[in-house]
């Protein structure tokens, strides 16, 4: 079972008070192994991210120390693109992480989040 981890990137403005100081990406190269290896840390289902260019959960710091005690490598928000086959496409505005001192770009992706 193969599970990453990308970078913390501070959200000052996040909803969630578990992310204002920062938050990453768990995937892995299957979505079974990512539910499992998810289960194994403590996430629940319900935190999955079922996007459709990269499958993820969430994660605040605490839970990515533990998903890399527990075995996740760590590795930037770019090698996970390439690891998952989706590093020549064109990121869309939920793919490219804002600027969090950016307010367009953090209202943008909630519209996005939104559906609006």
């Amino acid at each position: 079972m193969t599970v990453y981890v990308d970078q913390l990137i501070a959200w000052p403005h996040a909803r969630h008070r578990c992310f204002k100081s920062g938050s990453c990406h768990l995937v892995a190269d299957t979505v079974e192994e990512l539910h499992a290896f998810a289960a194994g840390i403590g996430l629940r289902r319900s935190w999955f991210q079922d996007h459709p260019i990269m499958k993820h959960y969430d994660l605040s710091p605490p839970r990515r120390a533990a998903a890399i005690a527990a075995g996740a490598i760590p590795k930037t928000y770019r090698e996970l693109r390439e690891i998952l086959g989706v590093a020549g496409r064109r990121p869309t505005v939920y793919e490219t992480p804002p600027n969090p001192n950016d307010p367009a770009a953090v209202g943008a992706l909630r519209s996005h989040r939104r559906g609006g």
